[in-house]
């Protein structure tokens, strides 16, 4: 991968060995918003019952000196991660036996906070930040096939430092999850259909489905 100043004064190289993945490629996930730094992550081609993956590790770029930093490990493993929008944070997944936690790092400081998902196998990830960056939502889905599918949608407030679930074992995985205001969520399943959500109260119901987003 190659990263250039538009003036071509500038280069930087980033290769991959490739001892994990037989087919993969490097892909930038996030650019930070002073221009400083680029994230980017391993990108191998999957298949399967996998619905939130984002990559496997995630590195960043040190745009004024070339040098390369390790955020998270990819050993070998898919993994679901978000940097927020401000560049001032990164949300990613932890395993325990079969707990999940869901983990906030602050990426001036290196501290982390961290709360308890769910305790029973999930794929966990579909990240989605609030307008305003203090809060966003995590998609967390049981079973092992499309059709045992059930999908919990949970609030996670960084004002408040909590969660809370605003959808429990619904049974569709929505694959497109977009913040209408402060208060709602606009979902699109996979039978194409559109259904708004209250986050206050949790009520769902049906709405018209918008064109895709350019």
């Amino acid at each position: 991968m190659q990263v250039a100043r538009a003036d071509g004064t500038v280069t930087w190289e980033v290769s991959y060995a490739g001892e994990e993945w037989f087919e993969v490629r490097l892909r930038p996930v996030h650019w930070s918003v002073d221009g400083r730094t680029l994230y980017f992550t391993l990108s191998p081609f999957v298949d399967g019952f996998v619905l939130y993956a984002n990559g496997s590790g995630l590195h960043s770029l040190d745009l004024t000196d070339g040098q390369v930093e390790e955020l998270l490990p990819g050993q070998g493993e898919l993994q679901s991660f978000s940097v927020s929008p401000d560049s001032t944070r990164l949300v990613h997944f932890r395993s325990t036996g079969d707990v999940t936690w869901l983990v906030v790092r602050d990426l001036r400081d290196e501290t982390e906070l961290e709360w308890g998902l769910a305790d029973r196998p999930v794929q966990a990830g579909g990240i989605r930040w609030s307008p305003d960056g203090s809060e966003f939502i995590v998609r967390a889905t049981t079973g092992y096939d499309y059709d045992g599918a059930r999908t919990t949608i949970v609030l996670v407030s960084l004002r408040s430092l909590g969660q809370k679930t605003v959808l429990a074992d619904d049974p569709r995985i929505f694959w497109r999850v977009e913040w209408i205001d402060d208060h709602t969520l606009y979902l699109e399943d996979l039978t194409a259909s559109g259904w708004l959500l209250d986050l206050g109260s949790g009520e769902i119901v049906s709405a018209p489905t918008p064109p895709p987003t350019p």
